[in-house]
């Protein structure tokens, strides 16, 4: 039988598409396929047909059309709907359509490419729920990830950047999901959470606050062909700027890693990398950014996860961030949205803040340190019982 959400992604899917009154044969699909061989239409007209006769003859021909027209991207997507029996066989129907609805898209400039790969990434999140058991399910989202960085980064490449954030977002919280679950920290998610939109981040910003959003994929990807690369956006309310990274996941991966080893010893042998994970990640960026301000939001991606954002500095010698900005990193922008709209009520127990006045490097302590900063914009949204305390143990 066919599953509850699957059906109804099926539904919405006939109902945003022009249909046949009544389902053809077979020979009226080749038919019109012959016809009309780049029409929506022609593609679904198998489809229709496959519900209503040997579905497995009719996937045959579809397949045999694919085997002269392996790119056409409805007759992948229609040939995932023909396998909804079985999720494994119609996943790699449907992100191959999403490759070559993109791919179509690069080469004609039709806006409408944007709307199908959704669609093709909406099917593949439906199949992927129906999968038996946590490692099913983490072990298709490792596969199909890839997909959202190759989808992500050609929109960008093509100066659509409210969709690659939307689909960045997506990815974001599915892995989120997959690790509350793994977790048993929440219930299975059984519906698609709704996610951030640049405008809403825009209009959630105050006047002196960024929101860094990082989208940390490889130059080249899995099947041979051009990965999503590494990218910043960085929205203020202003606007929105794009900023291609130096380094891909592959370079990113091992720097980091050095970086952190090195900090932990905190005897400022980690003052170079940090200034060069500065110029790679933030220098032109943060060079950008309009005058005012002083917070920044920080939504980090794959290795930047581990990255202490706030130690990084613009050159050996130099404070780090933490001296500059105010920091927060945050798992994604639809989370900081939905945190900023629920502020927590006043905490019902005092808050004890202890902090480290001394800089990393061991420099002499100046008259308001950064952590001291930290610590009395930390108790104030507690309860009056809160205290801060800074200075040398």
């Amino acid at each position: 039988m066919l599953p509850g959400r699957f059906r109804s992604f099926l539904a919405l899917a006939l109902l945003a598409s022009p249909i046949p009154a009544m389902a053809a044969g077979l020979d009226d699909c080749q038919a019109r396929f012959t016809a009309a061989p780049e029409a929506e239409e022609s593609a679904e007209c198998f489809y229709r047909a496959g519900r209503n006769a040997d579905r497995e003859r009719i996937s045959d021909e579809v397949e045999a059309l694919l085997a002269r027209n392996p790119d056409h991207p409805w007759l992948l997507f229609y040939l995932g709907h023909l396998r909804w029996e079985d999720p494994a066989s119609a996943e790699e129907p449907y992100r191959r359509a999403a490759h070559a609805f993109i791919a179509r898209r690069d080469a004609t400039g039709e806006i409408r490419a944007l709307a199908d790969s959704e669609r093709a990434l909406n099917a593949i999140e439906s199949i992927r729920e129906q999968q038996s058991g946590e490692s099913g399910r983490a072990g298709l989202l490792a596969i199909w990830a890839e997909d959202y960085y190759w989808l992500a980064g050609h929109l960008l490449a093509a100066e659509d950047v409210d969709a690659a954030f939307g689909v960045m977002e997506r990815l974001r919280a599915r892995t989120l999901l997959e690790a509350l679950g793994r977790a048993q920290a929440v219930p299975a998610a059984t519906e698609c959470p709704a996610f951030a939109r640049l405008s809403e981040v825009r209009r959630a910003l105050h006047p002196d606050e960024a929101l860094l959003s990082f989208q940390i994929g490889a130059d080249a990807g899995p099947w041979g062909d051009t990965g999503g690369g590494s990218w910043l956006l960085v929205t203020t309310r202003e606007g929105t700027r794009v900023h291609r990274l130096r380094r891909d996941r592959v370079a990113l991966r091992p720097a980091v890693r050095l970086f952190t080893g090195l900090f932990e010893r905190r005897d400022g042998s980690e003052e170079r990398p940090a200034a060069g994970l500065h110029a790679d990640l933030l220098a032109e960026a943060l060079g950008e950014i309009p005058r005012g301000i002083s917070r920044l939001v920080i939504v980090p991606d794959d290795a930047l996860h581990r990255l202490p954002f706030a130690a990084l500095r613009e050159a050996q010698g130099e404070l780090p961030l933490a001296y500059r900005y105010e920091i927060t990193v945050v798992p994604s922008a639809t989370l900081w949205l939905h945190w900023r709209a629920h502020r927590p009520g006043t905490a019902a127990e005092p808050l004890l803040a202890l902090a480290d006045p001394t800089p990393l490097g061991g420099a002499s302590s100046p008259s308001w340190p950064a952590s001291g900063r930290c610590a009395t914009t930390t108790a104030p949204p507690c309860s009056t019982g809160s205290t801060t305390t800074w200075g040398r143990g």
